[in-house]
Parts: structure tokens; sequence; C-alpha cells
């Protein structure tokens, strides 16, 4: 599903130069957390990215997204560009959200892809 708006959010990617290498390019993932405030987002370098519903009494469009990886650089949304869309793999519970051994689907999803500038 291609999300069609004109901010970041999470589970989206975001290219950007490598922090530990500037003349190479990485991508990472939008977190879902808000520590950072309203116009920072945290991008998850080398992501495991989970998408689901926040919890099980969640409406169908109650989206959570949560990731894990790192490094996780700071940064403001006004420093990125939409550049198109790029596919992204994420993981959800398959039975009734639940946690629970063998209980984990990974599945690929067309997500909006934005650049640092």
């Amino acid at each position: 599903m291609t999300h069609h708006h004109l901010t970041p959010q999470p589970g989206d990617v975001v290219e950007m130069p490598d922090p530990y290498d500037a003349t190479k390019t990485v991508r990472g993932v939008i977190d879902g957390g808000d520590n950072y405030g309203p116009d920072r987002l945290m991008v998850v370098l080398k992501a495991s990215a989970f998408r689901g519903h926040a919890s099980l009494r969640s409406a169908d469009d109650d989206i959570y997204v949560s990731c894990s990886g790192g490094p996780c650089p700071n940064i403001a949304k006004d420093a990125v560009e939409f550049v198109g869309t790029t596919e992204q793999r994420f993981w959800w519970w398959k039975r009734k959200g639940w946690a629970q051994a063998h209980n984990a689907v990974e599945y690929v999803e067309t997500v909006n892809l934005w650049r640092k500038t």
C-alpha cells in the first residue's frame, strides 16, 4: 500500500549519508515513537520494523510502527524531501496480535521514500 501524505510518517524510509562514512548512503525506517518532539524524526538504520495494531482493541486504521536496530539519527522533519516510493520489509504477529513463539510474519509494503537534504 502506498502512503499518500505530504509529511514523513512512521514506517516511511529515509535515505541519508552514512553516519560513519559520509561518502556512502544508507536507508533507515522512521520509528513510531515521539520522544524527540513533533518536529523531529528518529530514523532507525539497519531496522527490524514491526508494523501492526497498537493494541488488540485498535481500530483498523490505528497502526503502530516500532523499530529496533541502529544507529538511530534524530533529524528535523523539515530536513527531508519526498523522492518517491520504495519497498520496506515489516513484521507483525499473525494470530490475533499475540506475541508468542513462531507467530511472527514478515511482509513487504510500498512506503514513501524521503531524502535527507
